[in-house]
């Protein structure tokens, strides 16, 4: 299945007239669907058009919408994050 692209989504966003879709553009990316299908999917989760998400209400839609392609979000520490990082000594 070929990967939809950034351009793709963003061509797709300029035609909806929408901004502050940030969190519609990562979820398109996250489950490889066109913008219309990740719009429609953060409206049932309380997003508005022309408005961003809280982070709260992001990270329960990306829970929800990844535990249904059969995957776990988990949050990660700072710390937890930065040792996974490969960083100069």
């Amino acid at each position: 299945m070929k990967k939809i692209t950034y351009n793709e989504i963003a061509e797709q966003m300029s035609e909806t007239n929408d901004d502050r879709c940030c969190t519609v553009i990562a979820l398109a990316q996250l489950l490889n669907i066109n913008y219309k299908e990740a719009y429609d999917i953060a409206k049932s989760h309380g997003r508005r058009h022309g408005e961003g998400m809280t982070w709260g209400d992001m990270y329960a839609m990306y829970k929800i919408e990844l535990a249904k392609i059969g995957y776990v979000l988990n949050r990660l520490s700072l710390r937890e994050i930065l040792e996974t990082i490969d960083r100069p000594n």
